[in-house]
């Protein structure tokens, strides 16, 4: 009677070290798949979304930007050039040009903001541009010019020869006007040119494949779409009424434009 007891006792035993190894075998890889098929998967789609979140734009920066463009855009220009109005006749010296009286001249600082249109033959952009000019003579006492040329005008461009915007080429014409001041010894003459057409030939140069970076972080902070070195030759034509005369020759130009 013992031994029968005995060998029921074992035979139980037995029967749940077989099934233990079972229950194991069925749940450890639920865990297994719990852990390694849906944890990454929740922690992707959050990286995302909270990526998406923080960028202040449509589309990743990794997006060419032929494609993530949208179909408005705008841009802010800063720019240098050798404005010389060379048929402007000095209030203080009759029958002298520019060139006779004035020796030291500094140039055209220019700010310009465009609004663009974005479309599949490129882009067109309306866009105001004002500046400061300034020349002086040699001599004791003598006359100072200065000058705050005002264009609005319309610009194309082919900014979607590329996927990426490596080199824009782009023509430009509007019209312009001066402002101008002239001092000399306590008398000032002022007013300002009749408006009188311009144009303009240049190529925009991007800048953001020298630094990727740099370019994500403000792309995906401020909606920098792009950043480029540019250079024009413009000329501004003369007016019907060409008294005073700010015309000028095709002259260089070149600047700093940031897209967004």
């Amino acid at each position: 009677m013992v031994l029968f007891l005995f060998s029921l006792s074992l035979r139980a035993q037995e029967e749940e070290i077989e099934l233990l190894p079972d229950e194991a075998v069925i749940e450890e890889p639920k865990a297994q798949i719990q852990e390694t098929g849906q944890e990454p998967v929740e922690i992707e789609k959050s990286n995302i979304a909270l990526r998406k979140k923080l960028c202040k734009c449509d589309y990743f920066v990794d997006v060419p930007y032929k494609q993530r463009r949208s179909t408005w855009g705008s841009f802010l220009g800063f720019q240098w050039g050798a404005f010389i109005p060379v048929n402007y006749e000095p209030s203080f010296s009759a029958g002298t040009l520019f060139d006779d009286v004035y020796q030291n001249k500094m140039g055209a600082f220019e700010l310009t903001f465009g609004l663009k249109l974005n479309f599949f033959l490129g882009s067109i952009a309306a866009q105001i541009t004002s500046g400061y000019f300034s020349a002086t003579t040699n001599t004791q006492n003598g006359p100072t010019l200065t000058i705050i040329p005002v264009m609005a005008g319309i610009r194309y461009a082919l900014d979607n020869l590329f996927g990426e915007p490596y080199v824009v080429p782009y023509v430009a014409g509007g019209m312009y006007t001066g402002l101008y001041t002239e001092t000399q010894q306590g008398l000032t003459v002022t007013g300002n040119s009749a408006f009188a057409p311009y144009y303009a030939l240049g190529a925009l140069f991007q800048l953001d494949w020298l630094d990727r970076d740099t370019h994500e972080s403000g792309y995906e902070d401020f909606g920098l779409e792009n950043t480029f070195l540019y250079a024009e030759m413009r000329s501004f034509m003369t007016a019907t009424n060409n008294l005073p005369d700010l015309s000028t020759p095709l002259q260089l130009f070149a600047g700093l434009q940031l897209e967004f």
